[in-house]
């Protein structure tokens, strides 16, 4: 699992585990190009942990281990989450509408490099004529062809999707 961080910006890592028996203790570990270390912010409920994690410098960026141990003993191998700059997100690719109507269409676009971040879309309508917004929607995922956007009584539109 890779989460994106800027410097300062706090990520939250969730570790998560099954085990017999069911009581654990969480050991969580960064290991970058130039350091193990051990991280000491983290918060352990039942078999799940999540560390807090706040990068401060370009060393800080690498990878987090987390490791559950219980009377059996300690996991093998462990969970393994990356964190990168997070960066600004590639555009939407590919769009395209389908199913137009007199009073409605659909878009379906392909997402592009979300920047190591969570994303949300949006897609805005505009009057070709006089470029005025018409409408706008967010999604939380491209929009697909499930995307029906309504414009009944429009003449022709153009779509933007910033």
């Amino acid at each position: 699992m890779v989460y994106g961080a800027a410097r300062h910006e706090a990520v939250n890592v969730l570790c998560e585990v099954e085990a017999d028996p069911r009581q654990v203790n969480f050991h969580w570990e960064f290991n970058s190009s130039s350091d193990n270390l051990q991280v000491l912010r983290f918060v352990p409920e039942g078999l799940r942990s999540v560390a807090t994690y706040i990068p401060r410098t370009e060393q800080d960026y690498g990878t987090l281990l987390c490791y559950a141990e219980n009377s059996v003993g300690r996991q093998k191998e462990p969970c393994v989450y990356i964190v990168v700059p997070a960066g600004p997100p590639d555009p939407v690719q590919n769009c395209f509408v389908t199913n137009q109507t007199e009073d409605s269409f659909r878009v379906e676009c392909s997402e592009g490099y979300d920047g190591g971040v969570s994303q949300h879309f949006v897609l805005e309508v505009y009057d070709a004529v006089n470029s005025m917004l018409q409408t706008n929607k967010t999604f939380n995922e491209p929009p697909s062809s499930t995307s029906k956007v309504c414009c009944p009584g429009w003449s022709f539109l153009s779509l933007s999707m910033p």
